[in-house]
């Protein structure tokens, strides 16, 4: 392994190529054209402005109108560390370019319609090539609890890389990991992404409670911790119901990959910043034309994409929709300007066996 390309001049591509570069690997980094003044500062200074860190030593930065150059050479490895929205460029980009069939690794979260529920980011980067007829490698995923800023500064972080083929994960998690960046390995490429996805359009949710406590204070200076406590538990219960439902391992969402990841969400970020405006009393419209103006809240994303497959799930019989209230109260908010509403009694359901 000596050379990768990341697609994406963001923080999670940009932080993500330091463990990469500390390895060894000669990385070349390519930014969309959103990332053009990121690219020009890096190459300049070697500083990531947003990140406020020093890029990889061995991190070549290139901006889109060089993607040819960048590309030059065969990879031994493609990662792409673009926003949901910029799935179609990485995929025409890569249609374009890319050499040979090397290993493919996702960092970008999200989901998609597929025929019978929810189609993950990899399988639809699959079946694009397939109907352009472009060959490719494997395709696979990084997820779980990693804050760009942190591992961006070289902080211990664990996450998960995910493939299908039978011990692939684990080589890869091999050669990745650091003695700050551990990767962990899965076969449950579906249950990894699904909880990658799911993780922010949870936190939303998640966050309401901290919102209406700071704009209800309580005369003794009492949060909604408690309350907080109900709804995390309440998404990783849904989580489980998701992922059992989609033909993933409903361990997954218990784990590192889901609860874990959901709960480094909720601690910051725009997710977790959208739910605290809506418990304030904000409406969705509202915080997105104010305080989130211009921002990418990956877990509106989500929530745009998610009706569809979850009532093809419940029309199959996988999935019994009373079992995700909180995913029908995020979905109603974003999609049609909804309060967001905590109801609890809802909350509470015994799964067949128990």
């Amino acid at each position: 392994m000596t050379r990768a390309i990341i697609l994406g001049a963001g923080v999670m591509g940009t932080s993500f190529g330091l463990p990469l570069s500390d390895r060894g690997i000669k990385v070349s980094l390519v930014g969309t054209h959103l990332d053009r003044e990121l690219v020009a500062g890096m190459k300049e200074n070697g500083i990531h402005a947003r990140l406020r860190a020093p890029i990889g030593e061995n991190l070549g930065v290139f901006d889109d109108r060089e993607i040819a150059k960048a590309f030059s050479e065969p990879a031994d490895l493609i990662v792409v560390g673009i926003s949901t929205p910029g799935v179609d460029w990485a995929i025409e980009k890569l249609t374009e370019h890319m050499q040979g069939t090397p290993p493919i690794v996702m960092l970008t979260k999200g989901i998609a319609e597929g025929p019978d529920g929810i189609e993950i980011l990899p399988d639809t980067m699959r079946r694009r090539f397939r109907e352009t007829g472009k060959p490719h490698g494997p395709i696979g995923a990084v997820g779980g609890p990693c804050i760009a800023g942190e591992l961006a500064v070289r902080r211990d972080t664990t996450a998960i890389i995910g493939f299908r083929e039978p011990g692939l994960a684990r080589d890869w998690a091999a050669l990745l990991s650091t003695p700050y960046y551990e990767l962990r390995h899965t076969e449950d490429l579906v249950g990894l992404e699904i909880c990658a996805a799911l993780k922010n359009f949870y936190a939303i949710g998640v966050s309401v409670p901290q919102g209406r406590a700071e704009g209800q204070p309580a005369a003794n200076g009492a949060g909604m911790h408690n309350a907080t406590a109900s709804l995390f538990n309440q998404a990783v219960n849904e989580l489980v119901e998701i992922v059992r439902a989609s033909g993933g391992d409903p361990a997954t969402a218990t784990g590192l990959a889901g609860l874990g990841d959901l709960h480094v969400t909720c601690q910051a970020g725009r997710n977790s910043k959208l739910g605290r405006l809506l418990g304030a009393g904000m409406g969705y419209s509202a915080a997105m034309n104010g305080p989130l103006r211009g921002e990418t809240v990956e877990g509106t994303l989500v929530a745009a994409s998610l009706a569809g497959p979850l009532a093809k799930l419940a029309a199959s019989g996988r999935l019994d929709e009373a079992h995700v209230p909180l995913a029908r109260s995020i979905i109603a908010t974003v999609t049609r300007d909804a309060e967001l509403q905590a109801e609890w009694p809802r909350y509470h359901y015994k799964r067949e066996g128990e």
